[in-house]
């Protein structure tokens, strides 16, 4: 089946991209997509919802760039001289510690190997030093499921479950796991009836362990709680996304703040002007954008939400040479008040509700970029 999609004529090529990624993700078996001349062609043996195609059209028009040199200039500002000196200290031993294994990641499916082991090590050490310099923080390990009702909580669920992996497990009443051993002899074969209820999903986002540890919490003027997370994620991005760089299993570390609106505007600030200085020191070559995340939602206060995310994330981005494929290794993040309301996070003795943020760091693909750059350095 073939669609004509009418859409802004003065889409750039960034534009086009996004819209290209997310048709792709809801749509799997999409393919033969063009975008010229004021209309988005494609083919796709099932139908497509087109009041959600006009919504993402709509919404990524409206989105704005912003460019990375005014971060960049806007941000370093609170950046002492001092502090700017340690940083590249601390990263040309890094450089020399990572250049003294030899070039290439063994990695195969989920697993390191030998020398990858040593870099993965060597860059989460980077990164927990590097979040030391923002504030004090709790430093955690986090498990690999989160419960459904903790996402149902933080409201995660209300406009982001596309990319959710849940946990379940065997129904175990007696007859129903005969038939499953039964029917499993010779093929796998699994339905829904040989299943429970879910109540685990495997973990979508670190920091969404860190809000209930300040649940009911009041905080000062200048206050705030920060956690530092080390974690597995996983996520499904859609069959026509994955890819080398787009796993459904990944490693990263999270900085996340929760406190005083004022002092984590500060801190998005700070985490900006050391996020700028961290890959220009790693001699890669990044781009801060905006966010290309996927929100859709038929709920009235889906757009909003959106926008709020849209204007509110920042993404790191790389593009691969070898790949040649462009792909976000970190992000920053402001949620606003979106986590610390449910959990009756407030400040000023409950006068006012909490705000939060978070960086995060993804390790598979800050691998990537590493392979590619520092060993020609």
């Amino acid at each position: 089946m073939k669609y004509k999609i009418k859409c802004d004529a003065n889409f750039n090529d960034e534009q086009k991209s996004q819209i290209i990624y997310q048709l792709k993700y809801y749509y799997h078996d999409i393919s033969n997509i063009d975008i010229s001349n004021g209309y988005i062609s494609l083919m796709t043996d099932i139908s497509i919802d087109l009041k959600k195609i006009d919504f993402l059209i709509e919404e990524i028009k409206n989105r704005k760039q912003i460019d990375s040199k005014e971060i960049f200039i806007d941000s370093i500002k609170v950046l002492d001289s001092e502090l700017i000196e340690n940083i590249k200290e601390y990263i040309k031993n890094f450089k020399a510690k990572y250049l003294m294994n030899p070039k290439g990641i063994k990695k195969k499916y989920a697993f390191y190997i030998d020398k990858d082991i040593v870099k993965l090590e060597l860059v989460d050490k980077l990164f927990f030093e590097i979040f030391t310099k923002i504030s004090p923080f709790t430093n955690m390990k986090a498990p690999n499921i989160i419960s459904v009702r903790e996402l149902m909580k933080s409201k995660y669920l209300d406009n982001t479950f596309h990319h959710i992996m849940f946990g379940v497990g065997l129904d175990k009443r007696i007859s129903n796991l005969g038939e499953f051993k039964n029917s499993n002899k010779d093929k796998f074969d699994i339905s829904r009836e040989h299943l429970e209820n879910p109540n685990v999903c495997l973990n979508p986002a670190l920091c969404l362990h860190c809000y209930r540890l300040s649940e009911n919490k009041s905080f000062k003027s200048g206050e705030l709680d920060a956690y530092s997370v080390l974690g597995n994620c996983y996520r499904d991005e859609g069959g026509n996304n994955n890819q080398k760089e787009r796993l459904k299993e990944f490693i990263m570390r999270e900085y996340v703040a929760i406190g005083d609106s004022e002092q984590i505007k500060e801190t998005r600030k700070l985490l900006l002007g050391l996020m700028e200085l961290v890959f220009r020191e790693l001699s890669i070559p990044v781009k801060f954008k905006t966010a290309t995340d996927i929100f859709f939602s038929d709920s009235n206060g889906a757009k909003t939400f959106m926008q709020l995310l849209s204007a509110s994330k920042i993404e790191i981005v790389y593009h691969s040479r070898g790949s040649n494929n462009s792909f976000s290794i970190g992000s920053i993040n402001s949620h606003g008040s979106h986590f610390t309301k449910p959990y009756k996070i407030t400040m000023f003795n409950n006068i006012q509700v909490a705000e939060s943020l978070c960086c995060g760091i993804g390790y598979d693909r800050l691998l990537i970029a590493l392979e590619e750059n520092l060993y020609e350095e």
